[in-house]
């Protein structure tokens, strides 16, 4: 069954009531796809989620697009209760993630994202596509969320591109991304432009296309957009020399256990009480503290690559047991 294009546009408008009652009275799969719009980004024919979490597909000036936002996220979210496939692809290989993913501009964006993860969205994006003509197949790929994502987060606004406003939600989903499992070696269709710092020297340096972000803005806007490409440049980095997401979320706990066990054995003192408490505190009762130790939001917004490097959570440990 087609879906209606009203039931289309109630569902990129975050009714649910409407969307649910159709679907109810309706004979179709909560999967059957929805009318297509010529002029619209996505391939003809997308079922209700995709709908949902691309609520600025429609419009026809980018500048008019749409927010996610919380009827958003509880259709998205009745939708797969109903059966919705987080797994659905278009012909282009993008899927509902990869429309949540660009724009990250507010919370019921992270909420989104986070709802599409819980309900098993796979990060793969090389599939053998067979071509309905000539039966060929081959190995095609897409951006993925992430880069998607990275995009959205480093995006200038405003009329010409030279306005940057930092999405408020664009690394918390970048850092939500990566601990789900996404990579950062295949972000594109082309095998030499899909690591994550190819496509952030695209944002910084390419002289053709669209993506040439940083030439776009000048002055106070260009240091904002700066400050956000060098956070990102600093987690990729970072996830890069610890070998994966998981050990870079573990790297602090594992120095400081390093540096607990130096002061244990007489080797560093320290006047700090929390950290005298630490050192002195039963094995069983530190793990417990620190099993509150919270994921790191991954990014650091005060230092750029080219300057000298911050001081490590080692270092900074170190400083307090020695005063320096």
């Amino acid at each position: 069954m087609v879906v209606p294009e009203h039931i289309c546009d109630a569902a990129r408008q975050g009714k649910s009531r409407v969307v649910m009652a159709w679907l109810d009275a309706a004979q179709g799969s909560v999967n059957d796809r929805g009318m297509a719009h010529a002029w619209s980004s996505l391939d003809a024919g997308c079922p209700l989620l995709s709908w949902t979490c691309f609520p600025h597909l429609g419009f026809r000036s980018l500048s008019r697009r749409a927010e996610i936002t919380q009827s958003h996220v509880e259709l998205a979210r009745l939708l797969l209760a109903r059966g919705a496939d987080p797994n659905w692809r278009d012909r282009h290989g993008d899927g509902p993630l990869h429309c949540a993913c660009y724009k990250t501009n507010n919370n019921a964006t992270v909420e989104m994202v986070s709802l599409l993860i819980e309900a098993g969205t796979e990060f793969e994006n090389r599939r053998n596509i067979t071509n309905e003509d000539t039966g060929i197949v081959g190995d095609y790929g897409t951006e993925t969320p992430l880069s998607l994502a990275m995009k959205a987060t480093l995006e200038p606004q405003g009329h010409a591109g030279d306005l940057f406003v930092s999405p408020p939600a664009g690394l918390r989903i970048i850092c939500m991304l990566l601990r789900a499992g996404a990579s950062l070696d295949t972000l594109g269709s082309w095998p030499a432009r899909e690591s994550a710092e190819y496509h952030l020297l695209l944002a910084l340096n390419e002289s053709s296309g669209h993506f040439y972000y940083s030439r776009r803005l000048k002055n106070d806007d260009l240091q904002r957009w700066q400050c956000h490409f060098d956070a990102l440049w600093a987690l990729v980095a970072e996830i890069r020399a610890a070998g994966s997401w998981k050990k870079y979320v573990m790297a602090p706990r594992r120095e400081f256990l390093a540096i607990r066990g130096l002061a244990a054995r007489g080797h560093l003192a320290t006047s700090d009480p929390v950290l005298d408490f630490l050192v002195r505190v039963d094995n069983g009762v530190l793990w417990n503290v620190l099993s509150f130790w919270g994921a790191p939001e991954g990014f650091r917004l005060s230092r750029p690559p080219l300057r000298p490097p911050a001081l490590s959570f080692f270092q900074r440990v170190v400083g307090f047991f020695t005063g320096r």
